[in-house]
C-alpha cells in the first residue's frame, strides 16, 4: 500500500477506516485460504452465501464492492471503476488480485471524502439509515465478523 497516497486524505477518519478495511480483508483472505486447505464447509443453511467457503468469500467481495458503490452514489460522485468479482472457479487464482485492486480503489476514491460528507446520512439498500462514516465502519466489521465465523468453524473441526 503506497504510504504517500494514504497521507493525502482530506479526512483522516476515512484514511483510518480504509486502512482497517484493507487489514480485515487480508486477514479474512488468509483464514479463507486456511479453511480451504482444511476443507472447511459452512454449516448447512438456506442462505446461498453459505453454500461453500468460496460462496462466502464471494459474498464478502460483493459487499465490499457494494459499500463503495453506495457511498459514491449517495454523495453523487462518479461511479467507481471497480474490478470484476472473480467467478467461484477463479477464486484460487484471482482472489488476491481482486483484493489488491479493490483496496487501491477504496484508497483513491475515499481520499476525497471530507469530514462533512462523512456525516451525511442515507438509507442503505437494506433499509437502515447510515452516515457515510458508519457505512465505512460497517465495511470494516463485515469481513471481521466472517473471519471470526470461519475461525470458529476451523476450531470446531479441530476438536472433532
Amino acid at each position: 500500500m503506497p504510504i504517500e497516497k494514504l497521507s493525502e486524505y482530506k479526512y483522516r477518519g476515512a484514511r483510518a477506516l480504509v486502512i482497517l478495511h484493507e487489514r480485515e480483508l487480508y486477514s479474512l483472505y488468509e483464514i479463507w485460504k486456511k479453511a480451504k486447505f482444511l476443507n472447511i464447509a459452512p454449516p448447512i443453511t438456506d442462505d446461498p452465501d453459505y453454500e461453500s467457503i468460496d460462496t462466502l468469500l464471494l459474498h464478502i467481495f460483493r459487499s465490499a464492492r457494494g459499500y463503495l458503490q453506495w457511498i459514491a452514489e449517495k454523495l453523487s460522485w462518479n461511479e467507481p471503476t471497480l474490478p470484476p468479482i472473480p467467478k467461484e472457479n477463479e477464486l484460487d487464482e484471482m482472489a488476491l488480485e481482486f483484493l489488491k485492486h479493490l483496496n487501491e480503489t477504496y484508497q483513491d476514491i475515499l481520499s476525497e471524502l471530507t469530514e462533512d460528507d462523512s456525516e451525511k446520512v442515507f438509507k442503505s439498500k437494506w433499509g437502515i439509515e447510515y452516515s457515510i462514516e458508519a457505512m465505512l465502519e460497517h465495511a470494516v466489521v463485515h469481513p471481521m465478523r466472517h473471519r471470526f465465523q470461519i475461525e470458529e468453524w476451523i476450531e470446531s473441526k479441530s476438536q472433532q
